[in-house]
């Protein structure tokens, strides 16, 4: 009895049909009665069925199989009799209206259909390649030719909609002539809205796609859709050959402005076709403003010029909103590539005519302020102009590489300087490269290169530069011809050694300079460094032609403005100053190191030495170190009068 109870569950398995017990009678050699659908305990024990389990349970496991394969055909089956397109009612909206047109129906909804396709007939070629699929290999390979017809009508389907939908847009309601690919078009349209027609009054998936016919009329439809969008290309290439900035525009983009009677249609398109212009000025006819006496001229022709309908372009707007005028308005009626390409002519024209007119003012008529607020491109001519005053950057190790073997502090602060001045280049070149972007429209402007811009066009030094720069009163021209007077003053150093004469202007940070003369003095003379100071000597020499070649170790300072006194160079001291001369630039000044206790400053005034006319604010900045000046006045004099000397002139 226990060796026929796993029989007796095999044998009561659904999955065995008549054809698995004919092969279980032919294996066994036991006769079973298929007539009768009772199988009894007592048979089973009588044909010693459990003699053969191993038999019965490859036929079983066979059976088991063969049913899974039946159950996935029966559900594909009944999946692709019932699944049904969604179809939905199309609308076209006619142009400047709300106006709704019925076009017939679109199906929707495709991806998801072939999602579902692609996973019945991947399932389908699984099943192709079981060893179980025996009985089932016609059905199977029946499915597959189905579902696959199916997929290539719907992939097909889709395109043609597609490009109906978009031809639809092109020559239904459009003002433009055809022709023959009209007619075409027209032909299409009826033949796609008759198969729309039929597939919304039955919309099984199967039954539409299988029609008779209905792949090879989809094909034919597609074949006069691609013959009409063939001619429509070489259409658009004749419009783009006569005006070459509609290649950067798309089809669609064209057709639609070839496709409007209206001039400012083209508006949303013009940041792709020139850099920089938002838009054009179009007015009517009536709006155009003509000169009183250029009107008494001309009346006679406007009148035979001028239509009802006519529009006039009449300047450009860039993104900033700035405004050119075009000197001769440009018709916008007929043709857009014609009337474009005037437009573009007229753009040069104009643009041609003002520069002649800004060098023209510049140079006789108007003062620089004036001409640049009125000519404010030419601040990308400022941009190019800076830019060629930027040296490039310095290879600081190999300036480090040739000071290698006489390394002294002067040489450090050599070193520190050149960093300086490479991060201020570099800051000055990466912001003049990015406004000049941003001002050809290549980029967008940020809040600080909106900065840079104002601060040049009113000729003044931008912040971003300033806090990279030593302190400074100058204008922006000044500024530029002391920035190149810094970098001939450190090419010098670079290639001749220790300077003999030095600007301390030119340093960024000029007290580094004379911190490095004492701690040579105090080394050379074993001097304490705490206990060493300088003094100056202001010289009869005015610049370096007038210094004794014999001179060495001694350091000279030029480019010193004494203020609130002068200077006589023959008596050596300090006088009044001459009449309406607020500074006096003072000859070179030596600087002599010294022990302090040995310094005697009897009639010298310490005259405190400051960057600019600003003087010192309250942290002390500003101050670079005291002078000595001679004086036969009394000191109090001139510190009354508020005597200094300054590095930099306003």
């Amino acid at each position: 009895f226990r060796s026929s109870l796993p029989i007796m569950v095999d044998l009561k398995n659904e999955a065995l049909r008549e054809r698995h017990w004919r092969q279980i009678i032919q294996e066994t050699h036991i006769d079973i009665d298929l007539t009768n659908n009772i199988l009894t305990l007592e048979n089973i024990f009588q044909m010693n069925l459990h003699q053969y389990h191993d038999i019965i349970q490859s036929i079983l496991q066979t059976a088991i199989k063969e049913l899974q394969i039946e159950k996935n055909l029966h559900d594909i089956q009944q999946q692709w009799d019932t699944m049904r397109f969604q179809i939905h009612k199309h609308y076209r909206h006619t142009l400047g209206t709300n106006i709704q047109q019925e076009r017939g129906f679109i199906i929707t909804g495709v991806d998801d259909i072939l999602q579902t396709l692609e996973d019945s007939i991947l399932l389908l070629n699984t099943i192709l390649t079981s060893r179980f699929v025996g009985i089932y290999l016609t059905q199977v390979e029946q499915w597959i030719g189905i579902l696959s017809l199916i997929s290539d009508v719907i992939k097909l389907w889709t395109i043609v909609q597609q490009k109906w939908m978009y031809l639809e847009n092109i020559f239904i309601g459009s003002n433009l002539q055809y022709g023959e690919d009209a007619k075409r078009f027209d032909t299409t349209d009826k033949l796609y809205r008759k198969i729309m027609f039929e597939t919304s009054r039955n919309s099984l998936i199967k039954d539409a796609c299988i029609h008779p016919g209905r792949y090879d009329e989809l094909k034919s439809i597609l074949n006069l859709i691609e013959k009409i969008q063939k001619n429509l290309n070489e259409y658009l290439n004749t419009k783009r050959q006569l005006f070459s900035r509609f290649y950067f525009l798309s089809d669609d983009e064209l057709l639609s402005i070839i496709g409007s009677l209206n001039p400012n249609h083209i508006q949303e398109y013009l940041q792709k076709m020139f850099d920089n212009i938002s838009s054009l000025n179009f007015i009517h006819y009536d709006q155009l403003l003509i000169s009183k006496e250029k009107q008494q001229q001309q009346n006679e022709l406007i009148d035979e010029q001028i239509q009802d309908n006519s529009i006039y372009a009449i300047a450009m707007i860039s993104l900033e909103k700035e405004e050119m005028n075009f000197l001769n308005p440009i018709e916008c009626n007929g043709k857009v590539e014609i009337w474009m390409s005037n437009i573009e002519k007229e753009m040069k024209y104009s643009n041609r005519w003002l520069t002649k007119e800004a060098i023209f003012y510049y140079r006789f008529k108007q003062n620089r302020l004036e001409w640049m607020r009125k000519y404010i491109e030419f601040v990308l001519s400022l941009i190019d102009d800076i830019l060629q005053q930027i040296p490039p950057k310095k290879d600081l190790n190999i300036i480090k590489q040739k000071f290698k073997q006489n390394l002294t502090p002067l040489t450090i602060v050599l070193f520190q300087e050149i960093q300086r001045f490479n991060l201020l280049t570099s800051i000055m070149w990466k912001s003049i490269n990015e406004l000049k972007q941003a001002l050809n429209g290549q980029i967008s402007f940020s809040f600080q290169l909106d900065e840079i811009n104002k601060y040049l066009y009113h000729g003044q030094i931008p912040l971003l530069w300033r806090s990279y720069t030593p302190q400074t009163k100058k204008s922006l021209g000044n500024w530029i011809e002391h920035f190149q007077q810094r970098n001939q003053q450190y090419e010098k150093w670079i290639h001749n050694g220790e300077l003999k004469i030095i600007n301390l202007s030119g340093l960024h940070v000029p007290e580094s300079y004379l911190a490095a003369i004492l701690q040579i003095a105090a080394r050379k003379n074993q001097w304490p460094l705490d206990k060493v100071t300088f003094y100056t000597n202001v010289t009869k020499w005015q610049n370096i032609d007038d210094v004794d070649a014999s001179i060495q170790g001694i350091c000279l300072i030029e480019g010193l403005y004494l203020e609130g006194a002068g200077w006589d160079i023959e008596n050596h001291c300090l006088i009044e100053q001459s009449h309406k001369q607020l500074i006096q630039m003072m000859p070179l000044i030596k600087i002599i190191p010294i022990e302090t206790h040995r310094f005697n400053i009897n009639n010298y005034l310490r005259t405190p030495v400051y960057v600019t006319s600003d003087r010192r604010n309250a942290m002390g900045v500003g101050l670079v170190f005291e002078a000595s000046l001679y004086s036969k006045k009394d000191l109090s004099h001139w510190i009354l009068n508020g005597v200094c000397l300054l590095l930099n002139t306003d």
